[in-house]
């Protein structure tokens, strides 16, 4: 091993994947309204995705989130630092979240302690396998004798063709994160439009698209796919979902239907930053084409992981739950006003990232989106 790798559990890689590649981890966590902190992502225990995005499905239980602090990076880094191992550590956007600075202000707390200590970060401008597929390349640069230095040169230059797009069920979410004003939420609610969302080169989160009702914004991230991935059938293409593993699976067969691909890595969106997003959010995580300096050597060993993974099948999706999600009930006139503000509408506004000064941590994107 040629330095010792890190991640965050943003990245939402199975912990399965991460003993196997031997990767470490450093979690976020969560609480619920009854007060218990629980952690993000631990080691040899297994995040009930399905259970959790339920309860927020059904009882619309708001779970508040908390960035990783710099005393944890310092805990889980100072080991090697202290027997001379080179550390990477690459983590969730700076552009949604602290926890990134967070680690950079452990690292250097640790160079002042350790003169000579090789500790370097990433910032992938990604969440969950937007930033996860990005750790995968890096494991595999690792176990082929790449140094720390060159891992980071080379995924920093990598980052930008990573494209991330995603969609979410409903606007509750994103509204009560101050991601969406009230009125975006009220019309698109009752006008049944799906934003298709994207992180933008600075890895805040902003509208690539506005679609009219689910399939049609899951077509659109296909679209996404077929018109922008270079060398698909090179790529283990991500896929995460909260509490919707159906159509996840129904999004990787519309994308096999129009193009040869590697391998599909899905995953269960973990808490974090999903809580963010609400239940039934679909993404799809893959490399982009540049046509400068267009990647022509993607490559990663999750697609053995991927391909070997089995799941069961899951409860066909409630088609009545939107009826009964978003909490909106107006009279015919207040629908046709939203109509008509629909039409009226302009083309989307992205505005500034919130964080709060304390460790409280609005992780699910970077502005309002109009």
């Amino acid at each position: 091993m040629s330095f010792k790798l890190f991640t965050d559990s943003a990245a939402s890689l199975p912990g399965a994947l991460l003993d196997e590649l031997d990767i470490g981890l450093v979690s976020m966590t969560y609480t619920t309204p009854d007060g218990a902190e629980h952690i993000c992502q631990q080691r040899g225990v297994d995040f009930d995705a399905e259970a959790f995005y339920s309860d927020i499905r059904t009882n619309h239980t708001h779970v508040r989130t908390t960035l990783i602090n710099s005393a944890q990076f310092y805990e889980a880094f100072e080991p090697y630092c202290r027997d001379g191992v080179s550390l990477l550590y690459i983590g969730l956007s700076s552009g949604i979240s602290g926890t990134y600075a967070a680690a950079c202000a452990a690292a250097d707390e640790l160079r002042e302690e350790y003169p000579g200590a090789e500790i370097l970060t990433v910032d992938t401008l990604g969440a969950s396998l937007g930033e996860g597929l990005l750790v995968l390349e890096a494991a595999d640069l690792r176990d082929g004798g790449v140094s720390a230095s060159e891992a980071a040169q080379r995924i920093d230059s990598l980052k930008k063709y990573v494209c991330q797009r995603f969609i979410v069920d409903d606007l509750v979410a994103l509204r009560r994160g101050g991601r969406l004003s009230g009125t975006a939420a009220v019309v698109g609610t009752l006008m049944n439009i799906k934003p298709v969302l994207m992180g933008n080169e600075e890895g805040k989160i902003v509208c690539a698209s506005r679609e009219r009702g689910r399939a049609r914004a899951i077509r659109a991230l296909v679209d996404s796919f077929v018109e922008l991935a270079v060398n698909p059938e090179k790529q283990t293409v991500g896929i995460s979902h909260t509490g919707c593993y159906d159509d996840a699976v129904a999004l990787s067969e519309q994308i096999r239907a129009r193009c040869d691909v590697g391998e599909f890595l899905i995953v269960d969106h973990e808490p974090g930053t999903g809580s963010h997003l609400g239940p039934d959010a679909l993404a799809l995580f893959f490399y982009a084409a540049d046509a400068r300096t267009a990647p022509a050597d993607l490559h990663s060993r999750a697609a053995a992981f991927a391909s070997s993974a089995t799941r069961s099948a899951r409860d066909a999706v409630d088609t009545l739950r939107a009826a009964v999600r978003g909490g909106v009930k107006g009279s015919a006139e207040a629908v046709r006003n939203a109509r008509a503000a629909h039409r009226a509408s302009t083309a989307s506004n992205a505005g500034t990232s919130s964080k709060n000064p304390d460790n409280t941590d609005n992780t699910s994107a970077g502005g309002e989106v109009e």
